[in-house]
């Protein structure tokens, strides 16, 4: 119960419980993994990041705020760098920024979200992210031991105004190597405000019947970015399918459909 209460102590955050990270000696417990934010102009917003030390050694802890972006995978990246046009992280202070959490504790790292009173935009999501990375303790460091490098990040969302997406699903494309087969798909948001990867893609051969369907993984697509999603699939023999695609957008289902075909192989 007490957990949960944290939990619950994060203005607006969307928390799934406590989430692990053990590695060689290293096991670490934080929540919540993602904030979300509804703040206006000049608003101060506070809150808090627990984390959990579940192992049997003391263990340092650097935090820092960092920008969150996406690679053309649409993998997220952590960068020591500011995109003034979608970034929290200059509003956004942490404190403390580096601490030891002795075995079986907890330490409550605090956020302050300052939007200023000017933006870029009148209505926007703006995003940034809370790294926690290990680092030797002052015991490792006097004893020389080999110590590793654990990474944790909240990620946080701050949307001011009403915000809207406008996600665009290009021509599926299936690429084939060897091992394994995939289907790649061009997701695009040219809105103010992410959209999330809920729905499904049927593949249907030349008799309209359903051969496989995908489950979308929930991954966000932010704003002003094109990326392409990989899912894996089976092997298909020569020939065309059908590539129906359906997003549920909540108030809505998006759907694509595309002819793809399977050549020969060489």
């Amino acid at each position: 119960m007490r957990w949960a209460f944290l939990c619950a102590f994060v203005s607006l955050c969307l928390c799934a419980g406590l989430a692990p990270q053990a590695q060689a000696g290293i096991d670490l417990a934080y929540q919540p993994m993602r904030v979300d934010l509804r703040l206006t102009p000049g608003q101060t917003q506070t809150g808090v990041v627990q984390l959990k030390n579940q192992g049997t050694q003391a263990i340092h802890l650097r935090g820092r705020m960092m920008d969150f972006v996406v690679s053309d995978d649409n993998t997220p990246q952590f960068v020591a760098r500011t995109d003034e046009n979608y970034s929290c992280r200059s509003w956004t202070i942490l404190n403390p920024v580096e601490v030891d959490i002795a075995p079986d504790s907890v330490v409550p790292f605090r956020y302050t979200v300052q939007v200023p009173a000017t933006l870029v935009a009148e209505s926007r999501t703006f995003r940034c992210a809370l790294t926690f990375e290990s680092m030797p303790t002052l015991e490792d460091r006097i004893q020389k031991r080999t110590t590793n490098q654990v990474r944790l990040v909240t990620v946080l969302y701050a949307t001011v105004g009403s915000p809207a997406a406008t996600p665009e699903i290009g021509n599926p494309e299936i690429r084939k190597t060897e091992d394994a087969w995939r289907l790649e798909i061009p997701f695009s948001n040219a809105g103010e405000t992410h959209y999330r990867l809920n729905g499904q893609v049927f593949i249907k051969d030349h008799d309209n019947h359903t051969i496989e369907t995908l489950e979308m993984d929930s991954s966000p697509i932010q704003p002003a970015t094109s990326v392409h999603v990989g899912f894996d699939i089976k092997a298909l023999p020569q020939g065309e399918y059908t590539m129906l695609l359906q997003l549920n957008l909540g108030s809505k289902i998006l759907e694509k459909e595309a002819i793809v075909e399977v050549l020969p192989s060489r």
